[in-house]
């Protein structure tokens, strides 16, 4: 990242203003480290089924909410030229990922149906991280040893979330109700398991 701005004393400590979206200050500076083809995912019997490559060196992946299931998306939606069919993208990674990041497509979808674990492309990852954006800022809630932390840069806080039990209708107008049923989550950070 090419930073330009000047520190500013506040002080005795100078601090610098990483003020923009999660795109232009994080994600364009790495995502070419998860660089991708996507190849066609069709019917066996169809002709372009996995020899057919709809896009080289894509480096952005998405979460997409279909049908109450999250799951990834890459925003390919033309049907089969053979079969008529919707076409399925099958990511095939040019480089050896050793983490992934991953937008949320739409604005819809919580924490608990974020997956904690994926497989793509015959590697393993485990969710570390997903943010959200909140009254202006980012906050980003880490999965350690099964328990979810809140942590928030604006006030240099770190707190268990407690466990949400999704059969409840309300949990009032707690903190943990609003990271569980009204905060979306914007990019999700997974690490390759060993």
């Amino acid at each position: 990242m090419k930073y330009n701005t000047n520190a500013v004393k506040k002080g005795r400590v100078y601090e610098i203003s990483m003020f923009g979206s999660e795109l232009s200050r994080f994600i364009n500076f790495i995502k070419e480290y998860q660089r991708h083809d996507l190849i066609q995912n069709c019917s066996s019997d169809c002709v372009f089924n996995k020899a057919n490559v709809l896009s080289q060196d894509s480096d952005l992946i998405y979460f997409k909410k279909i049908n109450n299931n999250v799951r990834l998306y890459s925003g390919y939606t033309e049907n089969c030229e053979k079969g008529g069919g919707n076409i399925l993208t099958e990511i095939r990674f040019t480089v050896h990922p050793t983490f992934l990041l991953i937008q949320s497509a739409n604005n819809n979808i919580f924490i608990h149906e974020i997956p904690k674990k994926i497989k793509v492309n015959g590697f393993s990852f485990r969710l570390l991280c997903t943010t959200f954006h909140k009254r202006a800022h980012f906050v980003a809630i880490y999965l350690l040893n099964n328990n979810f932390y809140i942590v928030d840069d604006l006030n240099k806080s770190a707190a268990l979330l407690k466990p949400f039990d999704i059969t409840l209708k309300t949990h009032g107008n707690s903190k943990e109700y609003s990271y569980y049923k009204k905060l979306m989550t914007t990019v999700s950070f997974y690490i390759l398991e060993s």
